[in-house]
């Protein structure tokens, strides 16, 4: 993922953000489903995750909706990351050189662990 200037994704209030704007920072996202069980359940882990790294200066978090994922597919970044996707919900961890993991486990363990590999 070296170019992350063709990424954009939209915030709760639609408006457009653009990943490029944040290539200095490190990156948690997070794509999930809301009729995903899966993601129900992990949904409290993730919200205290988010809480916990509020003040963060150089973590930023997004959220994908799965029906707005099915829209970057197209884009060739994003499928670059989506490629090794499995299932719902995937979190994604990409650090200030572009380099992509995902988090293994759904738990705030699991997060937390990965972001210490980051700083």
């Amino acid at each position: 993922m070296n170019n992350t200037a063709e990424i954009k994704i939209k915030n709760k209030k639609n408006a457009e953000l653009f990943i490029d704007s944040y290539k200095k920072d490190n990156i948690v996202l997070l794509v999930w489903a809301d009729w995903c069980y899966y993601s129900k359940v992990y949904n409290p882990a993730w919200n205290e995750f988010k809480k916990n790294m509020s003040k963060s200066k150089d973590i930023k978090i997004f959220e994908i909706k799965d029906n707005y994922k099915k829209k970057l597919n197209d884009n060739p970044v994003f499928s670059k990351v989506f490629e090794n996707m499995q299932g719902y919900p995937t979190t994604f961890v990409i650090n200030k050189k572009g380099k992509i993991d995902i988090v293994s486990g759904n738990n705030i363990g699991s997060l937390n662990k990965a972001v210490k590999k980051l700083k």
